[in-house]
């Protein structure tokens, strides 16, 4: 998914690379109902279903493996190296069962797991307890520019109404289009966003009312 400056979203074409099956023949998106055989015509990636589901007691071992795809994405950000064990850290699991006040969820699309989220009951900048904070958010390479984030982005929204923040580490400027398109779109550009500097964050942060 492409997402413009005016924070309007499009379908991200793909063109087939097969060649025309006709030597000389100029592909263009039309030429095949002039019988010039297979041509280079623009596919799109298909909006998948998205569904998001609170992550169950029993599924913990679930969510820490997911958290290590979390980690190397952000190694790779971050420019972390990979621990010697082989296994980053999963600290930020712990809490999230038996804890009303930390929010694990599994992101689907279609029949096919997708990511997760976890939403805390306060803000991590103040302690605020009226704020919900979207304290992780990940969506599977597999997964992305088919609308999964942002669909589960606005069932996490609708869950939870009230005050919002959302986080993301400077180094991290993917995130940072991702969530002001998303969160500039579904308020109509109805928030607020600063640079926090402090003990409990740094980076920037969106803060905004749902609905």
């Amino acid at each position: 998914m492409r997402i413009r400056r005016d924070g309007a979203a499009r379908p991200y074409p793909e063109r087939n690379t097969e060649p025309s099956s006709r030597p000389g023949c100029r592909a263009s998106p039309k030429q095949h109902l002039l019988g010039c055989g297979e041509v280079l015509v623009p596919r799109y990636h298909p909006r998948m279903q998205t569904t998001v589901t609170p992550a169950k007691l029993g599924e913990e071992p679930v969510l820490r493996n997911l958290a290590q795809l979390y980690a190397y994405d952000f190694a790779e950000i971050m420019g972390w190296d990979i621990p010697d064990s082989g296994r980053f850290p999963d600290a930020i699991v712990d809490g999230c069962f038996g804890n009303t006040s930390r929010c694990p969820f599994f992101l689907r699309a279609g029949d096919h797991l997708a990511g997760f989220a976890i939403v805390d009951m306060r803000s991590r900048l103040t302690g605020d307890e009226s704020v919900h904070d979207m304290a992780e958010f990940f969506v599977a390479r597999t997964s992305r520019r088919r609308g999964v984030g942002a669909a589960a982005a606005v069932a996490l929204f609708d869950r939870f109404p009230g005050h919002w923040e959302v986080r993301q580490a400077d180094r991290n400027t993917a995130a940072l289009a991702f969530w002001r398109a998303i969160i500039g779109r579904n308020t109509a550009g109805r928030f607020d966003e600063v640079r926090h500097d402090g003990p409990g964050w740094r980076g920037t942060v969106q803060s905004f009312d749902w609905p």
